[in-house]
């Protein structure tokens, strides 16, 4: 009896709270695969060794990226990074929390996106606080000729999340929109003609002048 109620406890959850372990739950992923894959490279790559993984498109190569994300700041001096680099993902990170507190149960996208961005964040802040850099590896090129600044897992999940979020709320913004009125498809009508009956008169003036 003891063990049916136990379980019972686990499935009467509230909402609120699972929200909040999906959201755990999948940080959680993302920072496990991109600190295994950072410790891969650690092992068995020499800094700035390259490996082909696609023959003229993708090589595994062992880079140390004092910057953001794609180098992004990276030549700035070393006391601006660790105050800005230590800072910045901090408030990035309430920020997110605050977003979520707000973000309902039930939208599994909007969780999701938002776990993607803080499971990176994290991600990338270890390396940070460990290293004073951050491990990047990922280099896509084509054909040596053009070539895009080497990025790590964090940084697709950090983009993916923000790309996810602009889609959604791009989703959203139409929804709230929602089916014109009868009076806004007069109105829409009314301008119609309005346009037209401009534009012939226009070329009967024309053709007239002519």
């Amino acid at each position: 009896m003891d063990k049916i109620k136990n379980k019972k406890n686990i499935l009467d959850l509230s909402p609120s709270i699972l929200k909040w372990i999906a959201f755990l739950g999948f940080s959680l992923a993302v920072v496990g695969v991109d600190q295994l894959a950072k410790l891969y490279v650690l092992q068995y790559l020499r800094l700035g060794q390259n490996i082909v993984f696609i023959e003229g498109y993708v090589n595994w190569t062992y880079v140390l990226n004092p910057g953001a994300a794609f180098g992004f700041l990276g030549n700035t001096s070393l006391e601006f990074r660790e105050i800005f680099f230590i800072i910045v993902p901090l408030f990035a990170s309430i920020f997110i929390l605050l977003i979520l507190k707000w973000v309902d149960p039930k939208d599994l996208k909007q969780i999701l996106a938002l776990s993607s961005i803080f499971g990176g964040a994290t991600g990338n802040f270890i390396d940070r606080v460990r290293f004073n850099h951050v491990i990047d590896f990922i280099d896509i090129h084509f054909n040596n000729r053009w070539s895009w600044p080497a990025f790590n897992i964090a940084d697709v999940a950090i983009i993916g999340g923000v790309a996810g979020l602009l889609v959604i709320l791009y989703q959203e913004s139409k929804l709230n929109q929602g089916p014109q009125t009868p009076d806004e498809l007069t109105q829409d009508k009314l301008t119609q003609d309005k346009l037209s009956s401009k534009l012939l008169n226009k070329n009967s003036t024309k053709e007239s002048v002519e």
